[in-house]
């Protein structure tokens, strides 16, 4: 598994470095949407960006999770969420690397540049301690998963 990680990750390092953040995120081409709680009860979107198709409830490692505080419904073309703190109106973006490896993005943002049918599209730029940098777009499926919120 180690041998097949280091190529991925290093490639997701080496790809992530253009300039614009709507160049397809490589290594992580799978993604799917479903709907989410916020802290507070509050409507909110979990967004899954895998290296294989993805499976619910968690894909394959490596993923990438990110929490955004706004229903797939609700969200508008433009939508810019920043990483940080405040889960009623940050977004936050976790890397599985592993079954047991785990790290939080450090700083970033998220951001919504389309929505057609069950299509969200948008796109990452994403920055975790390790230095490593995520970024590009990513067109994600939305699952209209039964959430009780509340």
């Amino acid at each position: 598994m180690r041998s097949i990680m280091v190529p991925l990750i290093t490639s997701l390092v080496v790809a992530c470095h253009g300039r614009s953040p709507l160049e397809p995120l490589s290594g992580l081409p799978h993604a799917v949407a479903i709907p989410s709680c916020g802290p507070a009860d509050g409507p909110a979107t979990l967004i899954y960006l895998a290296s294989t198709p993805v499976a619910l409830p968690q894909p394959d490692v490596p993923f990438i999770q990110v929490f955004v505080p706004k229903r797939f419904t609700e969200s508008t073309p433009g939508d810019v969420f920043e990483i940080g703190s405040d889960f009623n109106e940050d977004a936050t973006a976790w890397f599985y690397r592993s079954g047991v490896e785990l790290q939080s993005a450090r700083r970033g943002e998220v951001g919504i540049t389309a929505l057609r049918g069950n299509q969200l599209t948008g796109y990452v730029d994403l920055v975790f301690p390790d230095g490593a940098r995520m970024r590009g777009s990513f067109t994600a499926s939305w699952q209209n998963l039964q959430i009780i919120c509340g």
